[in-house]
C-alpha cells in the first residue's frame, strides 16, 4: 500500500491513513510470529520517472494498543542523507469493526486467516447499463450468516449457485507495449477483474514475452433464483479483465456474458463461457492494433461459469467420516499458514480454496499437463473433482433428511471435459524454387497452446538446393497435453502454426522465410480408431499439406511439406491428492433396505433405528468437534513452539545483522574520510593543472605573436631584397641599352675612320710627301694601337671583375627569388637570358666589324678576342672612350665638340649608375678607371 505523493521538502506532510482488516486469531498469529510492517520511503522524479530509495523503517505490531493513537518519531534506516538523520512520525492503533465481529460470531466454521482490505474502494463491474440495474434487488448483498452473496428479493432466494472466473494463461503480451511506454511499465505485472463488485488480482509475473503464472479460479457462492440471476447477468452483460502494471492499466479483454442473461422463458444453469480472448491496448491505439499480426496477437485464456454446488448428499457423509474430517482440518491449517496480510491478494471475497496438492501451476498453456503417476481416477473429470473439493471446503449447509449417495455420482457428466490429446507434427521436406541460392538452414516454430516454453528447433544444418526436394533433419515432434475440444478447435482456428526457416549468412543467423501452417482443417479429416496403452480406444486424424515459404509480401521462395496427426486418447485423468483421493475412494455407507426386510420391519423397529441413528449422529458430531478442537490446540501449540524458536533465531540474526551493520558503518565512515582526503588532494591537483594550463596558454600566445612578427619581418625583408634586385635588373637593362648605343657610335666612328683612311691612301698615292706623312701617321697609329691594346686589357680585367660581382649579385637574386615565387625566378631568368643573347649578338657584330679592318691591327686584336670572347664590351668601351682622330684642317675638332661632351656625360652617368647600385665603391678599380677616362676627356676638351 502506498501513500499519496507529496512534494519533496524538509518537512513533507503525508497525512495518509493505511489500514488492514484482520480477525483476532490472525492478529494473534502475526503477533506471535513478530510479523513486521516495513515502510519504504522513495523519491520519484516527475520528468524521467526515476525512483531513488531514501530509506526505510521497520515497525512492530506487538506494541499496538486498541483505541490509543500514540504518534512517535522513527528514524529512517539506510538513508542516503548525511548529517542529521531523517525521521517519520507514525501512529499505529487498533479499531474494532462491528461487521467483522458479527461475521466472526455468526460463522464459527469459516476458514481462519482471511485478510481483507477495508480501505480499498469497491469498484463495480463496467458493462452495458439498463433500467433493471437501478433496482436494489439486483445489487449483490453480502450474507454474513451464510457466507455468500444474495441477488434478488430475499423471499425469492431458493437456490445456491457458484459463480467462478478462471484465468488460465496468456501469450504475446509484449505486443501491447510501445517503445515510449516500455520505459514506464516495469515488472511485476498481473491481471485484475471484478467479481460481484470485489476486486480480484492474479499472481504477478515479470515477463510480458513469456508470462508464467499459476492458473487461478476465483469463485463466489450466490443465493438467488434463476430469474433474478438472469436479470443480473442481462444488466451486466460483459466481464472486463485488465492487464495491469502496479496501478496502471495497459491492456483489456472483454468476455461476453450474453448467454448467461438470455435464453428461454425458463433459464437453464449451469452455463459456461471459455476461450481465448484478445487483449486490446489501453488507451485504444488503432495503429498499434493494426500492426500486430494475427499469429502474434496478445491473448488470454479465460473461463467464466455458473454452476450448482450439488454437495447436499456428501455433506453428512463428510461430517460422519473421521478420515475426511482430518483432511478438512489439514486443509484449514495449511490455509492458516498461507494467509498473509497482503492488500492486493485480500480483495477477493472467495478464491475457491483448493487443496495444496491440487493447485498445479500451468506452464504457459491453458491445458493441464498430464501427470506420470499411475494412480488416477477413471470415472471423473478434472472439473468434477475440483468442484467437489471446493464444495467440501466451503461448508454448505445440508439438510439432515437427505439420504447419502456416492460423491462422484452427484454431478452429471458435462460436455466440457478435459481430453488427453497427442499432437504430432512431422516437417518432411523443403522444396526451393530455381531462382533461390543454395543455403544452409534449419526450421523452428513455437505454439504456446501446447505448453512448450521454448521454441522447437530442428537439427542444424540442412543444405537446401534450388529445384530439389530436401528432407528436414529432426523435424518430428510430439506434444502431449490436456484440453477441451472446443478450446482446442478455437485455438487451431485463431492461431496458425508459424514456421520460420533460418539460414546462415556470412556466419550469422538470419530469417530466410516463413510459412503459416493452418491446423483447423484437421478437424474435417477422416477419423480412424486405434487401441493404445491399457486397451484404451483412441481416435486419430491425419492431415498432409504443403504451404508456401514466403520471403516477402507476395513472394514465395519454396514449399514446405508437413504431416499433422492429432490423437484423442479420451478423457484426461489427473493424479489424486490426499483429500480428494479419500473422498473418491470412500465407499457409500448408505445401504438401501430390501423389500423383504422392509415388509418385516415394524414401526417400532423403524423408530428405534432412527433414534439410534440420531444418537450415533450426535456422538459423531461431538467426536468430530472434540477431535477438531484437539487438533487445533495441538496445531496452535506447535505453532507457538515454532514461533518461539523463530523468535530466538530472529533475535540471534538481528544481533548478528546489527553487528554487521555496525562494522559496515565503521568501514563506510573510514571510506568517507578517505574519499574526503582524496577530494582535497584532487582539488589541489586540479588547481595546479589549471595554473599550468593558464601558463601554457600564455606561452602559446607569446610564441604565436613572436612567430607572427618573425614571419612579417621576414616577408618585409624579402620584399625589400626583391625590390632591390628589381632595381639592379632595371639598371643592368639601362646599361645594356647604353652599351648598344655606344656600339652604334663606335660603328659610326669606324666608318668615319675608314673614309679618312681611304682619303689618306688617295693622298699618299698622289704625292710622295704624303707617303712620309703617312708613315708618321702609321707610327702614330701603331703607338695609339699599343695604348688601345693596353686600355683594352685593363678594360677586360675590369670587365671580368664586374662580371664576377655581377654573378654574385645574380646568385643573391636567384636565392631571393627561390624563397618567394617560382614564376618570378623564371621571369628574371628569361630576362637575363635575353640580355645575354643581345649582349652576345652585339659582341659578335662588333667582332665581325673589327675583323673587316685590314693590316696588323686586325691580327693583333684577334688574339684577345679568341682568348676572351666576352671582352668585346670592354674593347668597345675603350674605343668609345677614345676621341676621334683630328684632321689637319681642323674640321673634325669643330664637329667633335658635341661628341666629346656626350662622351663625358655618358662616362659620368655610367659611374653614377654603378655607385647608385651599392655594389661598387669609389675605391674600386672600375670606378677609378672611369674617373681617369673622365679626366682625360675633360683635359682633351680643354685643349
Amino acid at each position: 500500500m502506498t501513500t499519496d505523493p507529496v512534494h519533496h521538502s524538509c518537512s513533507p506532510n503525508f497525512n495518509t491513513e493505511l489500514a488492514w482488516c484482520v480477525d483476532r486469531r490472525t492478529l494473534h498469529i502475526h503477533r506471535m510470529g513478530r510479523t513486521p510492517v516495513k515502510v519504504q520511503c522513495t523519491a520519484v522524479e516527475k520528468n524521467s520517472g526515476k525512483t531513488e530509495d531514501c530509506g526505510y523503517l521497520v515497525l512492530e505490531i506487538r506494541s499496538i494498543q486498541e483505541g490509543k493513537k500514540l504518534a512517535k518519531w522513527y528514524p529512517l534506516l539506510n538513508t542516503k542523507y548525511h548529517g542529521t538523520k531523517p525521521q517519520l512520525r507514525i501512529a499505529m492503533h487498533l479499531e474494532s469493526d462491528p461487521v467483522e465481529n458479527a461475521s466472526t460470531n455468526a460463522d464459527e466454521d469459516r476458514v481462519p486467516g482471511q485478510v481483507l482490505n477495508a480501505e480499498r474502494s469497491q469498484t463495480q463491474q463496467r458493462g452495458s447499463q439498463s433500467s433493471e440495474e437501478t433496482s436494489d434487488e439486483l445489487v449483490p448483498r453480502l450474507n454474513v450468516k451464510n457466507g455468500c452473496m444474495e441477488i434478488g428479493p430475499s423471499s425469492a432466494v431458493t437456490q445456491l449457485y457458484m459463480y467462478g472466473v478462471t484465468v488460465s494463461f496468456a501469450a504475446n503480451l509484449n505486443q501491447l507495449v510501445t517503445r515510449t511506454s516500455k520505459a514506464k511499465l516495469k515488472p511485476p505485472y498481473h491481471f485484475l477483474y471484478h467479481l460481484l463488485g470485489h476486486e480480484v488480482s492474479t499472481e504477478s509475473f515479470d515477463s510480458l514475452s513469456n508470462p508464467r503464472f499459476p492458473a487461478e479460479r476465483a469463485s463466489v457462492r450466490i443465493f438467488s433464483n434463476p430469474d433474478s440471476l438472469q436479470k443480473y447477468f442481462r444488466s451486466n452483460s460483459s466481464l472486463q479483465v485488465f492487464l495491469c502494471c502496479g496501478d496502471v492499466v495497459f491492456g483489456e479483454a472483454v468476455v461476453p456474458l450474453d448467454q448467461f442473461g438470455t435464453g428461454s422463458a425458463e433459464p437453464k444453469f449451469p452455463t459456461l463461457t471459455e476461450g481465448i480472448f484478445q487483449l486490446q491496448p489501453v488507451p485504444a491505439n488503432k495503429e498499434l492494433s493494426g500492426r500486430i499480426k494475427p499469429e502474434y496477437r496478445p491473448v488470454v485464456g479465460l473461463q467464466v461459469e455458473v454452476y450448482f454446488p450439488d454437495m447436499s448428499e456428501s455433506r453428512k457423509e463428510n461430517l460422519s467420516d473421521p478420515e475426511l474430517n482430518d483432511t478438512s482440518v489439514t486443509v484449514d491449517s495449511v490455509s492458516l499458514k498461507a494467509q498473509e496480510p497482503s492488500p492486493r491478494r485480500a480483495n477477493s471475497l472467495d478464491r475457491g480454496i483448493q487443496s495444496p496438492r491440487w493447485q498445479q501451476r500451468l506452464e504457459y498453456s491453458p491445458p493441464q499437463r498430464l501427470s506420470k503417476q499411475k494412480d488416477t481416477h477413471g470415472d471423473a473429470s478434472y472439473a468434477q473433482v475440483e468442484r467437489c473439493t471446493q464444495d467440501i471446503l466451503t461448508g454448505t449447509t445440508i439438510p439432515d433428511a437427505v439420504p447419502k449417495v456416492p460423491l462422484l455420482a452427484t454431478e452429471p457428466e458435462r460436455d466440457d471435459q478435459m481430453h488427453h490429446y497427442c499432437f504430432t507434427l512431422d516437417l518432411r521436406s523443403i522444396y526451393l524454387y530455381p531462382p533461390c541460392p543454395e543455403i544452409q538452414s534449419y526450421v523452428r516454430y513455437h505454439y504456446p497452446f501446447f505448453g512448450a516454453l521454448s521454441p522447437f528447433v530442428s537439427e542444424m544444418w540442412t543444405d537446401l538446393r534450388p529445384d530439389a526436394t530436401v528432407t528436414i533433419k529432426g523435424g518430428y515432434c510430439t506434444f502431449n497435453f490436456a484440453s477441451m475440444a472446443a478450446m482446442l478447435e478455437d485455438a487451431f482456428k485463431e492461431l496458425p502454426l508459424h514456421v520460420e526457416v533460418v539460414c546462415a549468412d556470412r556466419g550469422k543467423e538470419c530469417l530466410f522465410g516463413t510459412a503459416d501452417l493452418q491446423l483447423h482443417p484437421i478437424f474435417s479429416c477422416h477419423t480412424t480408431t486405434f487401441v493404445g496403452e491399457g486397451n484404451k480406444v483412441g481416435h486419430r486424424k491425419i492431415l498432409t499439406s504443403k504451404v508456401p515459404i514466403s520471403v516477402s509480401e507476395g513472394t514465395a521462395a519454396g514449399e514446405l511439406q508437413a504431416v499433422v496427426c492429432l490423437d484423442d486418447l479420451g478423457i484426461a485423468t489427473l493424479p489424486a491428492g490426499a483429500s480428494v483421493g479419500d473422498v473418491a475412494k470412500t465407499p457409500s455407507k448408505h445401504v438401501t433396505p430390501s423389500k423383504k426386510n422392509s415388509k418385516s420391519m415394524t414401526e417400532e423397529e423403524v423408530t428405534a433405528m432412527l433414534t439410534e441413528l440420531e444418537v450415533w449422529k450426535e456422538q459423531q458430531e461431538m467426536l468430530f468437534r472434540k477431535q477438531l478442537k484437539e487438533k487445533e490446540d495441538a496445531h496452535l501449540k506447535v505453532l507457538t513452539e515454532e514461533w518461539k524458536q523463530h523468535d530466538i533465531e530472529r533475535e540471534r540474526i538481528l544481533k548478528r545483522k546489527l553487528k554487521e551493520n555496525q562494522d559496515l558503518d565503521d568501514r563506510l565512515r573510514a571510506a568517507l574520510e578517505d574519499v574526503e582526503k582524496r577530494e582535497q588532494s584532487l582539488a589541489k591537483k586540479e588547481a595546479e593543472v589549471t595554473k599550468q594550463k593558464s601558463d601554457f596558454q600564455s606561452l602559446k600566445a607569446r610564441l604565436q605573436r613572436e612567430t607572427k612578427d618573425t614571419i612579417t619581418r621576414s616577408l618585409t625583408e624579402y620584399e625589400q631584397l626583391l625590390e632591390l634586385e628589381r632595381k639592379k635588373c632595371s639598371n643592368l637593362e639601362n646599361e645594356n641599352a647604353k652599351l648598344k648605343a655606344q656600339v652604334c657610335e663606335q660603328q659610326r666612328h669606324l666608318r668615319e675612320k675608314d673614309k679618312a683612311l681611304e682619303a689618306i691612301k688617295e693622298s699618299q698615292r698622289t704625292t710622295l710627301s704624303a707617303d712620309l706623312k703617312l708613315r708618321a701617321d702609321y707610327d702614330k697609329l701603331i703607338s695609339e694601337k699599343v695604348e688601345l691594346s693596353k686600355a683594352l686589357h685593363d678594360a677586360l680585367g675590369e670587365r671580368q671583375d664586374f662580371k664576377e660581382k655581377w654573378s654574385a649579385a645574380s646568385q643573391e637574386l636567384q636565392d631571393c627569388k627561390k624563397r618567394l615565387e617560382e614564376l618570378q625566378r623564371e621571369t628574371l631568368r628569361t630576362q637575363r637570358d635575353e640580355v645575354e643573347v643581345l649582349y652576345q649578338k652585339s659582341m659578335a657584330r662588333l667582332g665581325q666589324r673589327q675583323a673587316s679592318e685590314g693590316g696588323d691591327a686586325a691580327k693583333d686584336s684577334a688574339l684577345p678576342e679568341v682568348l676572351n670572347p666576352k671582352g668585346s664590351v670592354a674593347t668597345t668601351t675603350e674605343q668609345r672612350s677614345l676621341p676621334p682622330v683630328p684632321e689637319a684642317d681642323g674640321r673634325t675638332v669643330k664637329s667633335g665638340g658635341g661628341a666629346w661632351n656626350q662622351h663625358i656625360r655618358r662616362l659620368v652617368q655610367e659611374r653614377d649608375t654603378l655607385l647608385n647600385t651599392g655594389v661598387y665603391k669609389t675605391g674600386d678599380r672600375i670606378i677609378i678607371e672611369l674617373n681617369r677616362h673622365i679626366a682625360e676627356a675633360l683635359g682633351r676638351d680643354n685643349k
